[in-house]
Protein backbone atom coordinates (compact mmCIF):
# COMPACT_ATOMS: atom_id res chain seq x y z
CA UNK A 1 0.00 0.00 0.00
CA UNK A 2 2.88 2.12 0.98
CA UNK A 3 4.83 1.61 -2.45
CA UNK A 4 2.85 4.62 -4.69
CA UNK A 5 3.10 6.92 -1.38
CA UNK A 6 5.97 9.47 -1.77
CA UNK A 7 5.00 10.30 1.99
CA UNK A 8 6.44 7.15 3.57
CA UNK A 9 9.08 5.07 2.47
CA UNK A 10 7.55 1.30 2.53
CA UNK A 11 10.53 -0.97 4.11
CA UNK A 12 10.88 1.97 7.24
CA UNK A 13 6.77 1.99 7.04
CA UNK A 14 6.96 -2.05 7.69
CA UNK A 15 9.73 -1.40 10.39
CA UNK A 16 7.43 0.93 12.02
CA UNK A 17 4.70 -1.17 12.02
CA UNK A 18 6.37 -4.24 13.36
CA UNK A 19 7.72 -2.18 16.04
CA UNK A 20 4.51 -1.05 17.32
CA UNK A 21 2.79 -3.94 17.10
CA UNK A 22 5.43 -6.06 18.78
CA UNK A 23 5.34 -3.45 22.14
CA UNK A 24 1.27 -4.18 22.11
CA UNK A 25 0.76 -7.70 21.34
CA UNK A 26 2.66 -8.48 24.90
CA UNK A 27 0.08 -6.23 27.07
CA UNK A 28 -2.75 -8.60 25.32
CA UNK A 29 -4.50 -5.31 23.69
CA UNK A 30 -4.84 -4.51 19.92
CA UNK A 31 -4.90 -1.00 21.09
CA UNK A 32 -1.84 2.29 20.40
CA UNK A 33 -2.21 4.64 23.35
CA UNK A 34 -0.08 7.23 22.82
CA UNK A 35 0.72 7.65 26.82
CA UNK A 36 2.24 4.09 26.54
CA UNK A 37 4.51 4.15 23.51
CA UNK A 38 7.25 5.12 25.53
CA UNK A 39 7.13 2.41 27.54
CA UNK A 40 9.30 1.00 24.99
CA UNK A 41 11.84 3.07 25.69
CA UNK A 42 15.12 1.19 27.84
CA UNK A 43 14.84 1.97 31.23
CA UNK A 44 18.36 3.03 30.77
CA UNK A 45 17.63 5.71 27.97
CA UNK A 46 14.85 6.84 29.86
CA UNK A 47 16.92 7.92 32.71
CA UNK A 48 19.82 9.12 30.26
CA UNK A 49 16.93 11.05 28.32
CA UNK A 50 15.01 12.85 31.62
CA UNK A 51 17.85 12.76 34.09
CA UNK A 52 20.41 14.52 31.37
CA UNK A 53 17.73 17.68 30.43
CA UNK A 54 16.79 17.72 34.44
CA UNK A 55 20.37 17.69 35.96
CA UNK A 56 21.96 20.37 32.83
CA UNK A 57 18.69 22.81 33.89
CA UNK A 58 19.03 22.55 37.39
CA UNK A 59 22.90 22.52 37.56
CA UNK A 60 22.33 25.47 35.19
CA UNK A 61 20.22 27.23 38.24
CA UNK A 62 22.37 26.44 41.03
CA UNK A 63 25.67 27.34 38.98
CA UNK A 64 24.08 31.06 38.40
CA UNK A 65 22.25 31.65 41.57
CA UNK A 66 25.51 30.63 43.76
CA UNK A 67 28.34 29.37 41.93
CA UNK A 68 29.73 26.06 41.21
CA UNK A 69 28.97 24.09 44.44
CA UNK A 70 25.33 24.86 44.05
CA UNK A 71 25.90 24.05 40.57
CA UNK A 72 26.98 20.45 41.70
CA UNK A 73 24.37 20.06 43.66
CA UNK A 74 21.49 21.37 41.49
CA UNK A 75 22.84 19.04 39.07
CA UNK A 76 22.78 15.80 41.19
CA UNK A 77 19.32 16.76 42.19
CA UNK A 78 18.16 17.02 38.32
CA UNK A 79 19.86 13.89 37.69
CA UNK A 80 17.75 12.01 40.76
CA UNK A 81 14.69 13.89 40.13
CA UNK A 82 15.04 12.36 36.47
CA UNK A 83 16.21 9.07 37.51
CA UNK A 84 12.94 8.92 39.88
CA UNK A 85 10.83 9.67 36.97
CA UNK A 86 12.12 7.92 34.63
CA UNK A 87 11.82 4.72 36.68
CA UNK A 88 8.71 5.13 37.85
CA UNK A 89 6.48 2.03 37.62
CA UNK A 90 3.55 4.11 37.84
CA UNK A 91 3.23 5.90 34.36
CA UNK A 92 1.49 9.22 33.51
CA UNK A 93 -1.39 8.79 32.11
CA UNK A 94 -3.83 11.56 30.18
CA UNK A 95 -5.18 13.93 32.75
CA UNK A 96 -7.04 17.23 32.48
CA UNK A 97 -7.85 20.37 35.12
CA UNK A 98 -11.24 20.65 36.09
CA UNK A 99 -12.06 24.27 36.74
CA UNK A 100 -14.32 23.38 39.58
CA UNK A 101 -12.13 24.13 43.11
CA UNK A 102 -14.70 21.55 44.85
CA UNK A 103 -11.75 19.15 45.87
CA UNK A 104 -10.50 22.29 47.70
CA UNK A 105 -13.26 22.78 49.97
CA UNK A 106 -12.55 22.51 53.44
CA UNK A 107 -8.83 22.17 52.81
CA UNK A 108 -7.72 25.52 52.03
CA UNK A 109 -7.00 26.85 55.22
CA UNK A 110 -5.06 23.94 56.51
CA UNK A 111 -3.40 23.77 53.39
CA UNK A 112 -2.51 27.59 53.65
CA UNK A 113 -1.17 27.10 57.08
CA UNK A 114 0.83 23.80 56.33
CA UNK A 115 3.20 25.01 53.52
CA UNK A 116 3.54 28.68 55.21
CA UNK A 117 5.23 26.05 58.15
CA UNK A 118 7.21 24.56 55.62
CA UNK A 119 8.14 27.94 53.68
CA UNK A 120 8.81 29.41 57.40
CA UNK A 121 11.54 26.90 58.58
CA UNK A 122 13.00 26.70 54.93
CA UNK A 123 13.16 30.72 55.10
CA UNK A 124 14.51 30.26 59.00
CA UNK A 125 17.11 28.03 57.71
CA UNK A 126 18.48 30.30 55.19
CA UNK A 127 18.71 32.58 57.27
CA UNK A 128 20.76 30.92 59.59
CA UNK A 129 23.41 29.89 56.39
CA UNK A 130 23.74 33.30 55.28
CA UNK A 131 23.94 35.25 58.80
CA UNK A 132 27.90 35.39 58.10
CA UNK A 133 26.93 37.51 54.80
CA UNK A 134 25.15 40.22 56.55
CA UNK A 135 22.26 40.29 58.91
CA UNK A 136 19.87 42.23 56.20
CA UNK A 137 21.55 39.98 53.17
CA UNK A 138 20.67 36.84 55.54
CA UNK A 139 16.91 38.11 56.55
CA UNK A 140 16.37 38.86 52.92
CA UNK A 141 17.22 35.39 51.15
CA UNK A 142 15.39 33.44 53.93
CA UNK A 143 12.12 35.74 53.33
CA UNK A 144 12.60 34.97 49.42
CA UNK A 145 12.96 31.54 49.50
CA UNK A 146 10.76 31.07 52.39
CA UNK A 147 7.84 32.74 50.06
CA UNK A 148 8.91 30.73 46.82
CA UNK A 149 8.78 27.46 48.66
CA UNK A 150 5.18 28.11 49.95
CA UNK A 151 4.53 29.59 46.60
CA UNK A 152 5.16 26.84 44.67
CA UNK A 153 4.19 24.38 47.25
CA UNK A 154 0.62 25.50 47.43
CA UNK A 155 0.49 25.83 43.60
CA UNK A 156 1.83 21.96 43.28
CA UNK A 157 -0.26 20.72 45.78
CA UNK A 158 -3.53 22.65 44.49
CA UNK A 159 -3.15 21.61 40.55
CA UNK A 160 -2.19 18.04 41.85
CA UNK A 161 -5.74 18.32 44.22
CA UNK A 162 -7.93 19.75 40.94
CA UNK A 163 -6.17 17.65 38.22
CA UNK A 164 -8.42 14.15 37.48
CA UNK A 165 -7.38 11.77 34.88
CA UNK A 166 -9.35 11.42 31.87
CA UNK A 167 -11.60 8.76 31.23
CA UNK A 168 -10.17 7.45 28.18
CA UNK A 169 -13.84 5.20 27.63
CA UNK A 170 -15.85 8.45 26.74
CA UNK A 171 -12.67 10.50 25.27
CA UNK A 172 -13.47 11.58 21.87
CA UNK A 173 -10.32 10.49 20.23
CA UNK A 174 -6.60 10.17 20.26
CA UNK A 175 -6.14 13.52 18.85
CA UNK A 176 -8.33 15.48 21.63
CA UNK A 177 -6.75 13.70 24.48
CA UNK A 178 -3.19 14.08 23.51
CA UNK A 179 -4.00 18.30 23.34
CA UNK A 180 -5.88 17.98 26.36
CA UNK A 181 -2.88 17.09 28.38
CA UNK A 182 -0.24 18.96 26.25
CA UNK A 183 -2.98 21.96 28.00
CA UNK A 184 -2.88 20.84 31.12
CA UNK A 185 1.02 20.25 30.97
CA UNK A 186 1.86 23.52 29.65
CA UNK A 187 -0.15 25.46 31.77
CA UNK A 188 1.36 24.05 34.62
CA UNK A 189 4.98 24.73 33.34
CA UNK A 190 3.99 28.36 32.44
CA UNK A 191 2.40 29.01 35.49
CA UNK A 192 5.63 27.65 37.36
CA UNK A 193 7.96 28.44 35.59
CA UNK A 194 7.21 32.50 35.50
CA UNK A 195 6.21 32.47 39.27
CA UNK A 196 9.70 30.70 39.96
CA UNK A 197 11.47 33.45 37.52
CA UNK A 198 9.77 36.63 39.16
CA UNK A 199 10.83 35.51 42.75
CA UNK A 200 14.36 34.71 41.55
CA UNK A 201 14.77 37.99 39.58
CA UNK A 202 13.79 39.67 42.62
CA UNK A 203 17.51 39.15 43.95
CA UNK A 204 19.65 37.70 41.26
CA UNK A 205 20.01 38.82 37.54
CA UNK A 206 17.22 37.87 34.67
CA UNK A 207 19.14 35.26 33.28
CA UNK A 208 19.28 33.56 36.69
CA UNK A 209 15.57 34.01 36.89
CA UNK A 210 15.19 32.64 33.20
CA UNK A 211 17.17 29.44 33.93
CA UNK A 212 15.87 28.75 37.30
CA UNK A 213 12.11 29.09 36.32
CA UNK A 214 13.03 26.86 32.60
CA UNK A 215 14.08 23.81 35.66
CA UNK A 216 11.00 24.21 37.11
CA UNK A 217 8.66 24.48 34.38
CA UNK A 218 10.17 21.27 33.42
CA UNK A 219 10.62 20.05 36.42
CA UNK A 220 6.66 20.52 37.37
CA UNK A 221 5.09 20.32 33.69
CA UNK A 222 7.09 18.17 31.87
CA UNK A 223 8.75 15.47 33.45
CA UNK A 224 6.09 14.18 35.06
CA UNK A 225 2.91 14.60 32.94
CA UNK A 226 2.04 11.94 30.05
CA UNK A 227 2.46 14.84 27.27
CA UNK A 228 5.75 15.28 28.58
CA UNK A 229 6.91 12.36 28.19
CA UNK A 230 5.40 11.85 24.86
CA UNK A 231 7.73 14.69 23.64
CA UNK A 232 10.69 13.98 25.10
CA UNK A 233 10.84 10.34 24.29
CA UNK A 234 8.13 8.83 22.13
CA UNK A 235 8.26 12.48 19.69
CA UNK A 236 12.15 12.37 20.18
CA UNK A 237 13.98 9.77 21.00
CA UNK A 238 12.33 6.69 19.19
CA UNK A 239 12.16 8.98 15.53
CA UNK A 240 15.86 9.74 16.55
CA UNK A 241 16.64 5.73 17.02
CA UNK A 242 14.42 5.22 13.68
CA UNK A 243 12.06 3.42 15.70
CA UNK A 244 9.26 5.48 14.69
CA UNK A 245 8.60 8.07 12.36
CA UNK A 246 9.34 11.73 12.76
CA UNK A 247 5.48 12.42 11.74
CA UNK A 248 4.28 9.72 13.99
CA UNK A 249 1.01 11.53 14.42
CA UNK A 250 0.20 11.96 10.65
CA UNK A 251 1.59 8.25 10.34
CA UNK A 252 -0.97 7.29 12.72
CA UNK A 253 -3.85 9.36 11.06
CA UNK A 254 -3.08 8.06 7.26
CA UNK A 255 -3.32 4.73 8.56
CA UNK A 256 -6.66 4.88 10.18
CA UNK A 257 -7.36 6.42 6.48
CA UNK A 258 -5.88 3.27 5.07
CA UNK A 259 -8.40 1.21 7.66
CA UNK A 260 -5.54 0.08 9.50
CA UNK A 261 -6.34 1.36 12.24
CA UNK A 262 -9.66 2.64 14.29
CA UNK A 263 -10.23 4.87 17.20
CA UNK A 264 -11.06 3.52 20.24
CA UNK A 265 -11.76 6.34 22.76
CA UNK A 266 -7.91 7.90 23.33
CA UNK A 267 -6.48 5.43 21.85
CA UNK A 268 -5.53 4.12 18.17
CA UNK A 269 -7.04 0.43 17.73
CA UNK A 270 -5.20 -2.51 14.86
CA UNK A 271 -8.86 -2.88 12.92
CA UNK A 272 -7.97 -6.55 12.63
CA UNK A 273 -6.03 -8.59 15.44
CA UNK A 274 -4.76 -11.01 12.69
CA UNK A 275 -2.09 -8.34 11.27
CA UNK A 276 -0.94 -7.27 14.68
CA UNK A 277 -0.02 -11.08 15.47
CA UNK A 278 1.43 -11.13 11.76
CA UNK A 279 3.53 -7.93 12.48
CA UNK A 280 4.70 -9.05 15.82
CA UNK A 281 5.96 -12.36 14.82
CA UNK A 282 9.51 -13.72 14.16
CA UNK A 283 9.07 -12.51 10.14
CA UNK A 284 6.56 -10.36 8.46
CA UNK A 285 5.76 -10.42 4.36
CA UNK A 286 5.81 -7.04 3.34
CA UNK A 287 2.03 -7.27 1.81
CA UNK A 288 0.72 -7.40 4.87
CA UNK A 289 2.06 -4.80 6.39
CA UNK A 290 -0.72 -2.53 5.38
Amino acid sequence: MYRTDSRWDPVKAQMWWRFLAKNTQPLGTSALAWWTLHDAVPSAIRVVVLGTIGSLLFGAAGALLYGPNAGIVGFLAGLIGGCIFALQEDRPRPQRLRLDFGALRGQALRLLLYWLVIGGGFGGFMTLTFMPVGVQTAWFLGALFGVMIAVLGIFATVVRMVRRRVDVAVTANATESLFADRRNALGTAIAAGVVMCLVVSLAHPPAAGLVCGLAVAFGLGLEPTAWGQWLLLTRFWLPLSGKLPWRLHAFLADAYDRGILRQNGAAWQFRHTCLQAHLSGPTAVEDHHE
